[in-house]
């Protein structure tokens, strides 16, 4: 039994839970949308034994309150995108759960992937690159860079079907995507030696602050690591020097209250010390589309037009100094 919240318009309901089950000769079990709340008792009534959650999703289960019956159910895997190590362990410890994870667009299919079998250390990466698949990661100026250096994530089949043939009666935006014979997919990532890919960010919302490249996921993703905090979103805002700022956005946890100084010390502990945001806002919930993707853009407008009005932690006297 394979369960989703997700809607089937979207690419990981339709493919990798219908066209799944379908495959196996599986059922579905079909909820009209996602909520933590609701969540481990629609997976046990409806016995799955596989599910996917895309984005804050898994982190906002893991966020509820333990209980007891955090083992009752049938689950045996996990899809996880994105993925993360300490995800990886705390859900199997947790829930008894395998994780995996792939790198997929709505434009192809599964690009890589990591399964069971693959090394636990490994569990940060996307998985590795799947045969009928190449990848390479390119510059600015598309030159290839190599392993373990962060650049734009391209895409080439080997196989027919594994890639779309172009946009709907978008001409001049399937050339501008497939450009030298290369989808260019608008992510930014790394692969290592061993041929796993690591996902960083969207290249459009990747924030520069003082002449450093920051991956607004991986911001969030210490962000969520703070037992107040249930769910973040980090975008660029206007600098007086020039580039930008960090701005983040925090959920938090339910019966939790953020503190701004004590959130931002614990963001110095662990990122780099131009990555540490300087706005902060704690809100209640996070617009999103139906795919539980947060609509990031209106989280920047609002943030450059409140600028003044928020959380800044200069202004605040709290200091971030280089190591």
């Amino acid at each position: 039994m394979l369960y989703t919240c997700l809607p089937l318009f979207h690419g990981n309901a339709l493919w990798y839970t219908v066209y799944a089950a379908l495959w196996a000769d599986a059922a579905v079990a079909l909820s009209p949308g996602f909520s933590a709340r609701r969540f481990w008792d629609e997976i046990r009534e409806s016995g799955a034994t596989v599910f996917n959650a895309l984005g804050a999703m898994a982190n906002i289960i893991w966020q509820q309150p333990p209980s007891p019956r955090d083992r009752e159910h049938r689950v045996r895997t996990a899809m996880m995108v994105p993925n993360s190590r300490e995800l990886a362990e705390t859900w199997r410890e947790r829930y008894g759960i395998g994780v995996t994870s792939v790198y997929a667009m709505t434009e192809n299919t599964a690009v890589t992937v990591f399964g069971p079998d693959d090394p636990p250390e490994k569990a940060s990466s996307a998985g590795r690159v799947r045969d009928y698949m190449d990848v390479q990661i390119v510059d600015d100026d598309r030159c290839p860079l190599p392993p373990g250096e962060v650049g734009e994530i391209c895409i080439r089949p080997n196989e027919r079907g594994s890639i779309m043939l172009g946009y709907y009666e978008m001409a001049e935006a399937t050339v501008a995507a497939t450009r030298d014979l290369w989808f260019h997919t608008g992510d930014r990532g790394h692969l290592d030696e061993d041929g796993y890919l690591f996902f960083a960010d969207r290249k459009k919302e990747a924030i520069r602050r003082r002449g450093e490249n920051i991956s607004a996921f991986e911001v969030e993703t210490v962000l969520c690591r703070h037992p107040d905090v249930v769910e973040a979103a980090a975008v660029p805002v206007p600098s007086e020097l020039g580039e930008d700022e960090v701005m983040a956005y925090v959920v938090p946890a339910a019966g939790s209250h953020v503190d701004y100084p004590e959130l931002v010390r614990f963001c110095a502990e662990h990122m780099a010390y131009y990555m540490v945001p300087r706005y902060l806002e704690a809100v209640p919930e996070l617009p999103k589309t139906p795919s539980e993707k947060i609509e990031k853009y209106k989280l920047a407008v609002s943030a450059r037009e409140r600028l003044g009005e928020l959380w800044d932690r200069e202004k605040a006297g709290v200091t971030v100094r280089r190591p």
